[in-house]
């Protein structure tokens, strides 16, 4: 989950991308609608970016702050999720680490 205003997120999306190279990845994107639009393109991302513009997922899952990764394992069962570049980031490795074994 992603705001195109969050600086945090800015600095998770080279690790998004290199995970999208391996792993399925969905962005899930509030605010900002053109400026994320922009924001993808700009990052030529070739991954889904879906826009909840009424909070609703956001809302069922959870989510209260930018980033937010959750990590859904092959049988869709939510894994782990964290908020937080850092955080996020090594949700984001363990993701591709368990791709790897």
């Amino acid at each position: 989950f992603t705001d195109p205003g969050c600086p945090a997120c800015d600095k998770v999306y080279p690790a998004l991308h290199e995970a999208s190279l391996a792993i399925p990845v969905v962005v899930v994107a509030q605010h900002g609608l053109s400026e994320m639009v922009a924001k993808a393109a700009a990052l030529d991302w070739s991954y889904p970016v879906y826009y909840d513009t009424t909070e609703a997922l956001s809302d069922a899952l959870g989510v209260r702050s930018f980033p937010t990764a959750i990590w859904v394992d092959e049988q869709g069962k939510m894994r782990k999720a964290a908020s937080g570049d850092l955080s996020v980031e090594r949700v984001i490795k363990q993701a591709l680490a368990s791709v790897e074994l």
